[in-house]
């Protein structure tokens, strides 16, 4: 076909995979929102026992995610850490990555 020779010329795209911070905030997110509907039931309802449930769904939500935050930002920045090349990365992480020897980096 015609028509696939010009994306077959194309550059690819360079990939990069999400970082667990990312992912754990979306899956926040689409937790949210799968909750949004019910959460809403309980507030037009007026009962105040209902509101306070619903209330308090939601803080433990909240609660609950940012502790996952928590460490998966602390993972995500080991993962940063690690793709870092090995040329710009501090003496320790060379050492730790097999470029130099402890006494190499010491000297």
């Amino acid at each position: 076909m015609p028509g696939n020779a010009q994306w077959a010329e194309a550059p690819p795209m360079p990939v990069r995979s999400m970082l667990i911070a990312e992912v754990m905030s979306l899956r926040a997110l689409s937790e949210l929102d799968q909750l949004e509907g019910d959460w809403m039931g309980c507030i037009e309802t007026g009962d105040p026992i209902a509101i306070a449930k619903a209330v308090q769904l939601l803080g433990s939500h909240l609660l609950l995610t940012l502790q996952h935050l928590e460490m998966a930002v602390a993972i995500s920045e080991a993962e940063l850490v690690l793709s870092t090349p090995v040329s710009t990365a501090d003496p320790c992480q060379r050492v730790v990555n097999g470029a130099e020897s402890v006494n190499e980096a010491s000297g």
